[in-house]
């Protein structure tokens, strides 16, 4: 019975990645077929230059994250703490001033601020 579970949960694992792999490809085709990519991805398509078109038919179009880069995320960050939408905190600072006193029935620590 045991090893029947384990067989069993392998194979839901197995149908679950081969799942997302379909929705994966139906995102890509569905955007490809709505000619308006999602902006977070670059997408290739095949070459159909230097192949047969029977072969290209089989290959898919292919998409990889693409964040943006590093100057865009800081100037973003920047311009919603400058609007008030967004406020850093000093992690240092946070934990100071606060009082741990260890509660040693209940083998916890209740914190206090000052």
């Amino acid at each position: 019975e045991d090893l029947q579970r384990r067989q069993r949960v392998k194979d839901i694992d197995l149908l679950m990645q081969e799942g997302q792999k379909k929705i994966l490809e139906l995102q890509i085709e569905k955007d490809d077929l709505q000619r308006r990519p999602n902006p977070f991805f670059n997408y290739t398509k095949p070459d159909t230059a230097s192949k047969n078109k029977r072969d290209v038919k089989d290959e898919a179009t292919v998409r990889e994250f693409n964040f943006p880069s590093d100057d865009l995320v800081s100037e973003y960050i920047d311009n919603l703490v400058v609007h008030g939408r967004l406020k850093k905190l000093n992690h240092t600072s946070l934990w100071f001033g606060m009082d741990y006193n260890w509660d040693e029935e209940e083998d916890s620590i209740d914190v206090e601020t000052t």
